[in-house]
């Protein structure tokens, strides 16, 4: 079992130079905790996270980390000189194509192919298929790059590719072209060669009169059930169009001016996290280096909360989620929010240093205390001999944290890749669900403190039904039909079936049912029901990043699905489900313009121009060195319905008031009706803001306004409340504060 915490400061962070790998010299660090060393003669400096992950971000251990592409592919260049075998050759490629360096892997398959001849090779078909694979997706890679990145505009890569989305620059992809021809000349039914193939012919213009007509998928852009009006893609106007890899975001608004901030963090270990401060004139600001950010390097996920309930959202970096066999062993960040738009990192003095892979965490009061504790999931992968426990944290109210996984009953080991918190039975307890990839979840009902403050939890997984899928990745509770009762939906991620299984669903092939994600209606008696074929979710969704949010304000929750993998030839279409009365979700990407055919990660559904209704902000990217490309903002067109938004604050509950839950009364066409729901960051790869952003249909009025708060269990009423305004409550007050906020007109960068 690794050790993934070091319970002393007193943490000693060593280089040495060590010769490894034919000849390569690299650069290993050493941490090393001295709990009762008496032995020290010289007094060494504690590093700070920030030494660790500059040491990190030198490590060489790219032979076990396959996402450190530009290394790996020096290495195998080299490899290459030494040994000039076709293998070489094509893993050698490989990393070149990886590391977004597509014209190089191209020169040197060409090479190989007419040097094929002297290693004096049998016909291989196998070898054959590599070569003609790699080749293809190194064209169709050169012409993203050429066009996608270089020429980006808020039309690149939206399927259906139209417009400023349509390649002007055409050599390589239509080369990409000639080899997926030949490929499906000989394999008539690779279906991911006949999807390239006709994403190819779509980037240029030419889809689909002259694709050939044996290869034809008659549409690449899924009909919309429902006309959600367009959501023009912004971000390239703006610097939150950032470009990065696969990272998470959080969009909140950290300086407490009435404006959302986002802040970006990106997995490549070199690059750092970024804080973009909204300016409230129609841009943002890039204010890295003043806030005192500079130096968190990498992060696949980001999430926040106020755990020192100071009234500033914080901010904890979660590191080396995906990086196997040993090579994840990176320390996360707790950086505190000290009011003036600068961040200091806390982790070391909070108690919360740790080595464990992980990409994914949630803060949740679980004992109820008013001060949000933290549950981390991390990464063990089943047959590894290292294992990475769960960490389940103490919030202990004074800046520091103490682990009680142990004593809390949380046991369960696997390859975490997504967490969430909430109050599935309604007894004022939040409980905790886990998704593993490639095993049974787990559900965790919350028993209650005891004297200590020490929750104990126990496995009702197999009680409530709610074990599937089993390859899954992001999850989350919600009131999806606004019943009352929290709803599960857990999706689904098979990265060795979907990418097939998506393209057999656009042939309207039969589908395995293991690919589908589950919606787990809550049936208020302790179970659950999968209700995913129900309400037409029984999709095939691909999902890394993915959150939730109300697109149109009618009061019903939506959600946006980020797809893709590391793999250059995952490119399918992001969607968006739109919720259709809480009764089935309608397909809505192509008439909402969502279809983003790059890597989605995380997402955040954000009023960030406060105009009442949701924008969608989506940070996209892969996972491999080169797969890097701009980060995308959705702008809400708007869509005729009434709102409000409520910014809670808490006395004794915790400060920015997580896992309140609010019920909102109304008269909608002369029936009484009521909205549900609970404060969070929402779903598990993607943080947004804890203001709560309501739609209330053509309501005019709120009738009643019910806030249960979790910590005093106090019940607040509020009557007769305006639509269209933003409204802040406090815990211990019986009074409505209301905030004037001015709507912004984002202004296009210079």
């Amino acid at each position: 079992m690794a050790m993934c915490f070091l319970s002393e400061s007193r943490v000693v962070l060593r280089f040495n130079i060590c010769r490894m790998w034919n000849g390569h010299w690299v650069l290993i660090f050493c941490l090393v905790a001295c709990w009762s060393c008496k032995q020290e003669t010289v007094q060494e400096k504690t590093p700070s996270v920030v030494d660790m992950l500059e040491a990190i971000s030198e490590d060489s251990s790219f032979i076990h980390n396959n996402y450190l592409n530009a290394a790996r592919a020096e290495y195998y260049l080299e490899l290459l000189n030494e040994n000039k075998h076709h293998d070489a050759y094509l893993e050698a490629a490989q990393e070149l194509l990886n590391a977004g360096k597509s014209k190089e892997a191209i020169d040197l398959i060409a090479k190989l192919l007419k040097e094929l001849k002297n290693f004096q090779v049998d016909e291989d078909e196998k070898l054959n298929q590599k070569i003609q694979q790699l080749l293809s997706v190194s064209f169709l890679r050169q012409g993203e790059q050429e066009n996608c990145i270089h020429h980006h505009n808020g039309e690149s890569c939206i399927i259906p590719l139209s417009g400023g989305g349509i390649y002007t620059i055409t050599e390589a992809t239509e080369s990409a072209i000639n080899e997926y021809i030949k490929i499906l000349d000989q394999y008539p039914d690779h279906l991911l060669s006949k999807w390239l193939l006709n994403i190819a012919y779509m980037a240029l213009g030419h889809y689909p009169d002259s694709v050939p007509q044996p290869y034809l998928i008659n549409t690449l852009a899924i009909k919309s059930d429902y006309d959600i009006k367009k959501f023009n893609n912004i971000g390239i106007d703006l610097p939150i169009g950032s470009t990065g890899l696969a990272g998470g975001c959080c969009v909140e608004d950290f300086d407490n001016d009435g404006f959302l901030d986002v802040i970006v963090s990106s997995m490549d270990l070199k690059d750092n996290l970024q804080f973009f401060r909204n300016d409230g004139k129609g841009s943002f600001d890039n204010i890295t280096v003043a806030a005192g950010l500079q130096g968190q390097l990498g992060g696949l996920n980001i999430i926040h909360a106020d755990y020192d309930n100071d009234g500033y959202a914080d901010l904890l970096v979660l590191r080396g989620g995906w990086f196997r066999k040993g090579t994840g062993e990176h320390p996360n960040s707790l950086l505190r929010n000290n009011g003036d738009n600068t961040f200091t990192d806390v982790t070391i003095e909070a108690g919360l240093l740790s080595f464990c892979p992980t990409q994914t965490a949630v803060w949740s009061d679980f004992n109820n205390d008013g001060w949000l504790d933290l549950f981390i999931g991390n990464e063990t992968w089943a047959g590894d001999s290292t294992t990475y426990p769960n960490q389940l944290y103490l919030n202990q109210k004074d800046g520091t944290f103490v682990d009680i996984t142990e004593k809390a009953g949380i046991d369960a080991l696997g390859y975490v890749k997504g967490v969430t918190a909430g109050d599935y039975n309604n007894d004022n307890l939040p409980d905790l669900y886990i998704s593993r990839f490639g095993e049974l979840n787990v559900l965790y009902r919350n028993d209650g403190p005891d004297e200590n403050g020490i929750c104990t939890f126990t496995d009702v997984t197999e009680s409530a039904g709610v074990g599937d899928p089993i390859f899954s990745f992001p999850v989350w509770f919600w009131d999806y039909n606004n019943d009352g009762w929290e709803d599960l939906f857990v999706s689904t991620y098979d990265y060795n079936g979907a990418p097939d299984e998506i393209i057999r669903e656009y042939l309207d092939l039969t589908i395995k049912p293991s690919s589908y994600s589950c919606l787990y209606k809550n049936n208020g008696d302790g179970t659950f029901t999968n209700v995913s074929e129900k309400v037409g979710l029984n999709k095939v969704l691909f999902t890394m990043g993915c959150n939730f949010g109300d697109l149109d304000n009618d009061g019903f929750l939506d959600f946006f699905v980020g797809t893709g993998a590391p793999d250059l030839r995952y490119v399918f279409p992001n969607r968006m489900f739109r919720n259709d009365g809480g009764i089935a979700f309608l397909e809505v990407t192509e008439s909402g313009g969502f279809g983003h055919l790059q890597k989605g990660h995380g997402i955040a559904f954000c009023d960030i121009d406060n105009d009442g209704d949701q924008d969608v902000y989506a940070v996209m990217g892969g996972a491999y060195t080169g797969d890097f490309f701009q980060n995308a903002l959705f702008q809400n067109p708007g869509h005729g319905n009434n709102w409000i938004t409520i910014k809670l604050v808490g006395t004794k509950s915790n400060k920015m008031a997580v896992g309140t839950k609010v019920k909102v009364v109304l008269n909608s066409n002369d029936e009484i009706r009521e909205i549900y729901r609970t404060v969070s960051t929402g779903g598990s790869f993607g943080s947004t803001s804890l203001q709560l952003e309501i739609g209330l249909g053509q309501a005019a009025e709120i009738n009643e306004l019910l806030i249960d708060w979790p910590a005093s269990g106090v019940r607040q009423s509020f009557k007769g409340i305006k639509a269209n305004q933003f409204i802040r409550i406090k815990e211990d007050s019986n009074q409505i504060i209301f905030e004037e906020r001015e709507t912004i007109i984002f202004q296009k960068t210079l």
